[in-house]
C-alpha cells in the first residue's frame, strides 16, 4: 500500500485535476459498493480501482504516436494505468479491474471492445462514476448528468445500477462539488 500511497502523492501534487477527478470517483466507488453489500477487502478493492482508474493519463499528451500509428490517448490510457499498477507488485486484481473501466456492456467501448459477459462488475461501477462526475466536471447539473446516464441504459450501465446509483446521489450526504 506504500507505494499506491507515493503514486498518489505524485498524482496530486504533478496532476492535481487528475488526482481529484480519481478522489472524487474512489469515493462515489466506496459508497456504492456499500449499495450492493460489497465490503473489507472487496470494497477497498473497488476503492482503490476507483482512485488509480485515470493513473495512466498522467504524464502523457493527448495524442501518442507508437512506430508510425497515432493513437488518442483517451482510447489507450486505461492500458497505460494497468501497467502501471502491475508495477506496484501485488495489485493485479485492481490492474485487471482498471483496464476495463472504460468498457460498454454492447461491446462499443474501449481499449479491448469487450461485452457484458466478460466485464467485471467493478469495472462497470467505476465507470458509471467516472461518469458521472466526468458530466459534473464539464458543467452539468445533477439532472442533466443523471439523464445521460439513462440514456446509456444496457449500453455503458445496467439498469439495474443506475437507480441505485442516482438514489445514493441524491439520498446520501455526498459534498463532492
Amino acid at each position: 500500500m506504500e507505494k499506491v500511497n507515493k503514486l498518489l502523492d505524485v498524482m496530486e501534487q504533478k496532476y492535481p485535476e487528475i488526482y481529484k477527478h480519481s478522489e472524487r470517483v474512489a469515493m462515489l466507488c466506496y459508497e456504492f459498493g456499500k449499495k450492493f453489500d460489497i465490503d473489507g477487502v472487496d470494497r477497498e478493492t473497488l476503492y482503490i480501482a476507483g482512485f488509480l482508474h485515470e493513473v495512466g493519463k498522467c504524464n502523457f499528451d493527448k495524442e501518442i504516436t507508437i512506430g508510425k500509428e497515432k493513437y488518442d490517448l483517451d482510447n489507450v490510457y486505461p492500458l497505460f494505468s494497468k501497467a502501471v499498477i502491475c508495477n506496484l507488485g501485488d495489485y493485479d486484481r485492481i490492474a485487471d479491474i482498471v483496464s476495463q473501466h472504460m468498457e460498454n456492456l454492447d461491446g462499443s467501448g474501449y481499449p479491448s471492445g469487450l461485452d457484458v459477459n466478460n466485464i467485471h462488475l467493478y469495472s462497470i461501477m467505476i465507470h458509471l462514476c467516472d461518469f458521472y462526475d466526468s458530466c459534473r466536471m464539464n458543467g452539468d447539473s445533477h439532472n442533466t448528468a443523471t439523464t445521460k446516464i439513462r440514456k446509456q441504459t444496457d449500453v455503458m450501465f445496467p439498469k439495474k445500477m443506475i437507480t441505485p446509483f442516482i438514489k445514493m446521489l441524491v439520498t446520501d450526504d455526498l459534498d463532492l462539488w
